[in-house]
């Protein structure tokens, strides 16, 4: 199971498309963030409209070296002499020939002239319509009338083929740039530079959630605390007025991304550090196994071999397996008898039309008895082994917490197009390399029409109690809130490692339990604010409990203040909700003046001001807060420190 490819294990939107990554090792590691005000903001997308969670991708053409300083020594913001290892590429004049149409295996296409791109990716063929890619090679595009794959010309090999289209971007572009990353979120750009084999700064450039049209430089960086060595990620604001020159600070612009990158790779300048190299991003999935399948994703049984077996159940197995001998996929095989053709083609329907990074991507499907459904693999099997007997039972809470933001993101989008999964469970989240997490198996998942809509299971569906909202369990009604619920559950797993829900409960009893008002006491390693909205995840008013939109939103924003005022240079602690709690808590029970201290530079998640101010009892408060969060270690060196003074 280690054979799969590395890296694509965290699922994000980069260059337009899916891709994955992992966070790695951060139980010492939290984002910090940092950057200039934001005054004078101008727009360079005016065409545009990007909210928070949904972002485009723009190309940027290279424009003649400018430097521009004010209110500076002219010499400290010209351009050297210095050889860096982000040189500027320059742009390469368009080619004047013209290419007919043609046809290639049987598969017509409409060529136009050829333009000069560059492969981002190493790229393996997989079938003979498509050729092979290094990174960096220079390709011709012959044609692009498929958004998925793109007829392309190796200028190295002199080859023809398909290559996705993701796997390329055009010379001389921003877009061709290793550090060019437009549409990852603050999120996952702080998990990719948080990965282990990284170092300060390792940097990557994206567009800002919080400033529409803004761009913002986010670089990895070291702190210094009591307990050793933070890897942190801070974030400043790069700023684009008139669409004329680019800028962190107004003492010195550019008229380029680049001259912008390559001036700060020189000389911190300001900046928390140097900038040293861009920061890899791995490779995309690809939305289908290959451009031959992309229209005919049943497929030859002959074409599959069955590896390794990784799991059984009570409808079929699953296995490891390659398909045309090239590529690893997972093969979920189904008993005979089990469901008829017609009901096994509308879950795999189901499946093929939900495509997100954080749901499994369904590839193909063979209709011949036993009946296999072929998806993307996950290396590391499903969640529920993952946190009791694989590398997940030693998951610190900002791991765990990670975890629930992701599998909140896959469920939102199902919410989003008003698909119900009806079992939602840890045995059903798939785990891939640095605790990648993405929803799985579908077999019970139905479409509705909107989100009050009710589906009724029929007498003879078995469904699992334990996991199941008592509207569904009782009457067999079936919504998203029922989703809501069981993804309640899913939190208990995790928090728990594992465990089983209602330990000491059958189903009947638990059943019955819960119809009457009953709730798991939250647990031991739980913190507070995500017990809080397990009680709204478990109302018995299904209209009561929270959205999955919102529910990402929770998690995704649990270790981070306020987003909204950037500072320019300067690092703002950032903790969990728990801890904060704790301080305050701390703080209304004890009147010792002499164990009260001043905090500053920290703000709670709900308060906007950021000027206020908190005193706290830093011996009762240390142990609570550094056994939660990195950010809550932060917080109590900054607190050992302030004791001492």
């Amino acid at each position: 199971m280690g054979n799969c490819f590395q890296g694509m294990v965290i699922s994000m939107f980069v260059r337009d498309r899916a891709f994955t990554f992992g966070h790695g090792e951060i139980s010492n590691s939290v984002g910090v963030k940092a950057s200039q005000p934001m005054d004078d903001v101008s727009p360079f997308l005016p065409s545009r409209s990007l909210s928070s969670k949904s972002r485009v991708s723009e190309t940027f053409q290279s424009s003649p070296p400018l430097v521009r300083c004010v209110k500076s020594k002219p010499q400290s913001c010209q351009p050297t002499n210095t050889t860096s290892n982000l040189a500027i590429s320059p742009s390469h004049p368009s080619e004047t020939q013209t290419v007919t149409a043609s046809k290639i295996s049987g598969r017509s296409v409409k060529q136009s002239k050829p333009k000069h791109y560059v492969a981002l990716f190493d790229y393996n063929a997989r079938t003979e319509e498509e050729t092979f890619l290094c990174r960096r090679d220079e390709v011709l595009l012959l044609a692009d009338t498929d958004p998925d794959w793109w007829l392309v010309q190796n200028l190295s090999s002199g080859r023809k083929g398909y290559v996705p289209s993701s796997f390329v971007a055009k010379k001389g572009s921003v877009e061709a740039e290793e550090w060019f990353m437009p549409r990852l979120s603050r999120k996952d750009s702080e998990r990719l530079l948080l990965l282990e084999g990284n170092a300060q700064g390792v940097f990557l450039v994206r567009e800002s959630e919080t400033s529409q049209g803004s761009l913002t430089l986010s670089v990895r960086d070291e702190e210094r605390g009591l307990s050793g060595i933070m890897n942190t990620v801070k974030h400043y604001r790069i700023k684009h007025p008139d669409y004329r020159y680019y800028y962190i600070t107004t003492k010195c612009s550019f008229s380029s991304l680049q001259e912008l990158i390559q001036f700060y790779s020189i000389d911190s300048h300001g900046l928390c550090c140097k900038l040293t190299r861009a920061c890899l991003c791995p490779p995309p999935i690809t939305s289908d196994l290959s451009v031959k399948t992309k229209d005919h994703w049943e497929i030859s049984k002959s074409s599959i071999v069955l590896i390794e077996k990784l799991g059984a159940g009570q409808f079929g197995e699953v296995w490891k397996g390659t398909w045309n001998g090239t590529t690893e996929v997972a093969v979920k095989t189904l008993k005979q008898g089990t469901m008829t053709k017609e009901d096994f083609l509308k879950e795999a329907r189901i499946m093929r039309a939900a495509q997100h990074p954080k749901l499994v991507r369904l590839y193909a499907v063979c209709t011949e008895d036993p009946i296999y459904i072929v998806t993307e693999l996950m290396c590391n099997g499903s969640l529920l082994q993952y946190l009791r007997d694989g590398p997940g039972k030693n998951l610190l809470i900002n791991q765990l917490v990670d975890m629930m933001a992701q599998i909140a993101n896959g469920m939102a989008y199902l919410e989003k197009e008003h698909y119900i999964h009806r079992d939602l469970a840890a045995r059903n989240i798939l785990v891939g390399e640095n605790n990648c997490v993405k929803v799985a198996d579908f077999g019970l998942a139905r479409m509705v029409e909107d989100h009050y809509c009710t589906y009724m299971a029929q007498k003879s569906t078995k469904f699992p109690i334990k996991w199941t909202a008592p509207e569904a369990a009782l009457m067999g009604r079936f919504t998203i809130k029922s989703d809501v619920w069981s993804f309640g559950i899913v939190i208990y797993e995790l928090i728990t490692l594992g465990q089983v829900p209602y330990p000491s409960m059958n189903n009947t009893e638990t059943l019955h339990q819960v119809s009457t008002g009953y709730r798991m006491p939250r647990p031991v390693n739980c913190p507070q604010p995500i017990y809080d909205m397990l009680l709204r995840i478990w109302d018995s008013c299904p209209e009561k409990r929270p959205t999955f939109s919102s529910l990402f939103e929770f998690f995704e924003d649990y270790f981070v203040t306020s987003d909204a005022n950037y500072k320019h240079a300067n690092s703002a602690l950032t903790a969990c909700s728990a801890c904060i709690t704790t301080v305050n808590n701390n703080n209304n029970n004890n009147n010792n003046n002499n164990s009260l201290h001043h905090l500053s530079n920290l703000t709670p998640l709900d308060t906007t001001s950021s000027s206020s101010t908190t005193s706290i009892n830093v011996d009762s408060t240390h142990s609570a807060v550094s056994k939660c969060c990195s950010g809550g270690l932060l917080l109590r060196d900054k607190l050992l420190r302030q004791s001492t003074q």
